[in-house]
C-alpha cells in the first residue's frame, strides 16, 4: 500500500512539475532598431561586371543504406536493388522536370504516371498504338 502512495505522489508531482513547465511565457527577443542615415547621391555611374560561371562536372554523391548491395544485375528482381541500378543504368523515360511546377509538382502517383509529363532518356520517341503495346525507339548508340 505504501508503494503505492508513493507512486501516486510521484506521479502528481511530475504532472504537476510538466503543466507548470508548460505555462512559462515566452521569451520574447526584442530587435534592436536600425540607424538609417540618408548617404548624398554619388554622381558617377557604377558599372557592374558579369561573370559567366563555367559549369562543374563531375563529383561524388555519399548515400547511407541499411544493407550491403546485393547485385547491379537488372535480372536480378530483389526489389531493393532497384535503387542501385538507378545510378549505373538509364531508363528509357524519365519524368520531365524542367516542366513548370504549377502544372505538376510531381506530389503524387498519378502525375508520375501521366505520360504527357515524360520524356526520353535511352528512348528518342515512342509509340502507343493500342493498350498493350508500346514501341520504342531509341537513340543511336544503345
Amino acid at each position: 500500500m505504501n508503494k503505492k502512495i508513493i507512486w501516486l505522489i510521484t506521479s502528481c508531482l511530475m504532472v504537476a512539475a510538466l503543466v507548470l513547465a508548460s505555462c512559462v511565457p515566452a521569451v520574447v527577443e526584442e530587435k534592436e532598431a536600425k540607424v538609417v542615415t540618408k548617404e548624398p547621391e554619388k554622381k558617377a555611374e557604377e558599372v557592374e561586371e558579369v561573370v559567366e560561371e563555367k559549369t562543374k562536372y563531375g563529383g561524388t554523391t555519399t548515400t547511407l543504406i541499411a544493407q550491403d548491395v546485393l547485385s547491379f544485375d537488372l535480372l536480378d528482381l530483389m526489389i531493393l536493388n532497384h535503387y542501385w541500378n538507378s545510378f549505373t543504368h538509364d531508363t528509357l523515360l524519365v519524368a520531365d522536370w524542367w516542366i513548370d511546377r504549377d502544372i505538376a509538382n510531381y506530389r503524387n502517383k498519378q502525375q508520375y504516371l501521366n505520360e504527357a509529363l515524360w520524356v526520353g532518356s535511352l528512348a528518342e520517341s515512342w509509340e502507343k498504338p493500342d493498350d498493350t503495346t508500346i514501341i520504342f525507339r531509341l537513340r543511336k548508340g544503345v
